[in-house]
């Protein structure tokens, strides 16, 4: 099935920014009701390849936002010794875990992973930074290989 259609174009209102616009398409019912979609159940997945944009029935799967970030690179960063930064894959919370030494540690849960670490023991890691970005992107690998 295939069908001929006018895109919308029209300004979006609220806080959006000068000049931008937003850009709509309205589907046929028959073409909704082909991918079972229902006023209940309307989950759909939107790709764009190849310069073609593709509409399939799907789950839509909540982004987790991280929380805790920016307080757990501050606190590693300003520890000169052992410090974790730790992650719950079910919440999306960060925190940063410090330590006198090498030697102590805490046990988790199996949902909390290790970010990143650095340690006492070497002096090499001892001042050991870490950015906000890269603690985002180490959690959106960890989320995708747990």
């Amino acid at each position: 099935m295939k069908r001929n259609l006018k895109m919308g174009v029209s300004a979006p209102g609220g806080n959006a920014s000068k000049g931008s616009l937003r850009y709509t398409i309205s589907i046929p019912p028959v073409m909704a009701q082909e991918l079972g979609i229902t006023p209940e159940d309307r989950d759909i997945i939107l790709t764009l390849e190849d310069h073609k944009i593709t509409i399939e029935k799907g789950e839509v799967k909540e982004l987790i936002k991280f929380t805790g970030v920016k307080a757990a690179v501050g606190q590693f960063n300003g520890w000169q010794g052992h410090a974790e930064i730790m992650l719950n894959r079910e919440s999306g919370k960060v925190w940063c875990d410090v330590f006198a030494n090498g030697q102590e540690w805490i046990e988790y849960s199996e949902e909390v992973s290790r970010l990143m670490s650095k340690s006492t023991v070497r002096m090499d890691e001892r001042d050991d930074k870490t950015s906000m970005r890269e603690i985002n992107e180490r959690a959106e690998v960890m989320m995708k290989t747990e």
